[in-house]
């Protein structure tokens, strides 16, 4: 990711298990996890789905549609971001990028 520092330890392994987690969603990996790790995971893999669904979304509508901070919907962007599975095409706007993602449930 380019102009942004490189990330944590713990950063990395959540972007790992975030990654496992919508690879993986029928094998129950969110069983293993801690609830509060399990429901970031689970918002996250929907943030993804929504703007997959909706295709162009701005940061403000996934806020309002989620319910959540500004701040929590940028972590989240970040973590789909440096996946390479979002892009901003716009500042404050993003969309999918063409990486292929094995979604089930």
């Amino acid at each position: 990711m380019q102009g942004r520092g490189s990330f944590s330890t713990a950063k990395a392994t959540f972007i790992s298990l975030m990654t496992m987690f919508l690879e993986n969603d029928d094998e129950g990996v969110g069983q293993h996890l801690k609830p509060a790790t399990d429901r970031m995971l689970t918002r996250i893999k929907d943030v993804y789905l929504y703007i997959l669904d909706n295709g162009t979304v701005t940061t403000e509508s996934l806020a309002e549609e989620f319910g959540i901070t500004h701040r929590t919907v940028q972590r989240d962007l970040n973590v789909l971001e440096y996946n390479e599975l979002i892009t901003s095409p716009v500042r404050g706007k993003w969309t999918t990028t063409a990486k292929k993602v094995k979604l089930t449930s």
